[in-house]
């Protein structure tokens, strides 16, 4: 298993919760490098995210699927789903964290 993808993750929420701005959403993607600990790595992203200020929580990919029930968000199983909402989508002032396994892609959502 691989820890530090874990560990980055969960510096990039703590670090963008003490931002204080007026609008805050969170897009994170599965962290594929878990293996057979995935299921309860996700599970513990939720827990920190559940104590996180922000407005909105996006997350994407079949492993946030699996625990999505355990927090209000929005849930989207691919980079297109999400890219399909979000340029639907109107935001202002708005900060953004975006993080995520590079084999989800979430960079493609800007492109």
């Amino acid at each position: 298993m691989n820890t530090d993808v874990k560990a980055i993750m969960k510096e990039a929420i703590n670090n963008f919760d003490s931002i204080r701005v007026s609008k805050k959403i969170i897009i994170l993607g599965d962290m594929l490098e878990l293996g057979k600990e995935s299921y309860n790595e996700h599970i513990e992203i939720i827990r920190l995210l559940e104590t996180v200020q922000c407005d909105n929580i996006i997350l994407v990919g079949p492993e946030f699927n699996n625990v999505k029930t355990q927090i209000a968000c929005l849930h989207f199983n691919n980079v297109d789903e999400l890219k399909l909402w979000f340029n639907n989508e109107e935001f202002s002032d708005t900060f953004f964290l975006i993080k995520g396994s590079r084999k989800i892609g979430l960079e493609g959502l800007l492109l």
